[in-house]
């Protein structure tokens, strides 16, 4: 194992993902050959006693663990703004999981905004005949209705030029879907921040669209999704003070 060139290999994907706001390709074949390094290295242990030698080898591994699980994480956020932003990404460029990711994502604010559509049309219906509230219904009739409205949703979402996983939404989409969308009927915080490097655009948790914003740019966004940006180095925080 070449220690040094294993490490150029994964730094420059790291600097690479990081440096711009376009995702990068990353292939399984090369996603393999760096938890390969990770784990090599992980694995190696010194029989010299030179405590030199044994300073710099956990430096390895403390590095390229590191290189590796930020390179995801950073992916992660670039996935998500996508996908709250309905933006198309290269799927044969990203990783089978981060597909699920995003077209999960996809299909669920696309139903989501199908459901306030229709939400939107029944009151605007309602209005235009002068009825204060809406008719009581069976439970059979209630069930019927919910029927209809799920396949409207799905023929809606399935219409679409991205191709729909057969895999059920996993636990953390869904639960981070449904988390975003809750935050809607809550009072959200805003923060100045200033951008120190370019960011692509972000659809904020009152789905709101900011962004793109270049480097030394100033916005006020939900607290939230700035706690993203100020964890990941992409801004810092303006001290009105």
């Amino acid at each position: 194992m070449n220690l040094k060139k294993n490490y150029s290999e994964l730094y420059q994907h790291w600097l690479a993902e990081f440096d711009q706001i376009e995702l990068t390709p990353l292939f399984q074949d090369d996603f393999n050959l760096y938890k390969k390094f990770v784990h090599k290295i992980k694995a190696t242990d010194l029989q010299d006693d030179d405590a030199l030698k044994k300073e710099i080898l956990e430096s390895y591994k403390s590095h390229f663990e590191y290189l590796l699980e930020d390179l995801l994480k950073i992916r992660k956020i670039k996935i998500m703004n996508a996908a709250f932003s309905l933006q198309e990404i290269n799927l044969e460029y990203i990783l089978e999981p981060e597909k699920l990711l995003y077209q999960n994502l996809i299909r669920s604010i696309k139903g989501y905004e199908k459901l306030k559509k229709l939400t939107v049309m029944e009151e605007y219906q309602s209005d235009e005949m002068g009825i204060e509230s809406l008719p009581l219904v069976s439970d059979k009739e209630e069930s019927k209705i919910e029927s209809e409205t799920t396949l409207q949703v799905t023929d809606d979402v399935e219409s679409t030029t991205l191709e729909a996983p057969t895999e059920s939404v996993e636990p953390e989409v869904e639960s981070v879907v449904e988390n975003e969308l809750k935050k809607i009927n809550v009072e959200i915080n805003y923060i100045i921040i200033r951008f120190v490097k370019d960011t692509p655009p972000l659809v904020g948790i009152d789905l709101k669209n900011y962004g793109p914003f270049n480097a030394n740019d100033i916005a006020s966004i939900p607290y939230k999704n700035a706690i993203i940006l100020l964890n990941e180095k992409f801004a810092e925080k303006v001290d009105l003070a």
